[in-house]
């Protein structure tokens, strides 16, 4: 489920001799007057709702989920293939060859599986992961996130299961572009 929520970037560091050590405590005090303020500044719902459904579609905002949640960074250079309906064995065969989830512990090497990719780019980063359980449940939103609307699909192929997603580039490229 998507969080309804709106980052705004502030790229200016306060230097630190000029940090407020009560600045928090200001805006506690006067949050019911900022709220106020925003709320005559919209008295329209549906502008201020006009304006946000605008800028949560926009390059900017993209980009800072990315920078926010790196999970969505991650899942940003994978594609989800839709299988067609009701595949025949061969159509399987042929369609269904994606990566696998994986674990920590997976003898697959880091292009081959979901989770090993996702550690050697926490790792890249210098990241702490999440557990396997908490990436096969985030990772489906994530992917939305991107702009992938077909459903994640597995099935068990050589004792493995697999999915239907893929790599957007050669690993190999995304590789070098994460190590750098």
């Amino acid at each position: 489920m998507k969080r309804r929520r709106v980052i705004i970037l502030f790229d200016r560091k306060v230097p630190d001799g000029k940090v407020d050590p009560y600045f928090l405590d200001k805006v506690r005090a006067e949050i019911y007057g900022i709220v106020k303020f925003l709320a005559a500044q919209f008295p329209i719902p549906d502008a201020a709702r006009k304006i946000l459904v605008e800028y949560k579609d926009s390059i900017d905002a993209k980009e800072t989920k990315k920078h926010a949640n790196h999970l969505i960074e991650f899942a940003d250079v994978f594609e989800v293939r839709k299988l067609p309906e009701n595949p025949d064995r061969q159509q399987l065969k042929d369609n269904f060859s994606g990566l696998i989830w994986g674990s920590a512990r997976s003898t697959k090497q880091p292009h081959e599986t979901l989770y090993l990719a996702y550690l050697f780019f926490c790792d890249c980063m210098n990241i702490k992961p999440i557990p396997l359980n908490t990436f096969k449940s985030a990772l489906p939103d994530a992917l939305k996130e991107t702009g992938q609307q077909a459903p994640i699909q597995e099935r068990v192929k050589d004792g493995y299961l697999v999915t239907n997603i893929y790599w957007k580039t050669p690993h190999q490229d995304t590789f070098k572009r994460w190590e750098s």
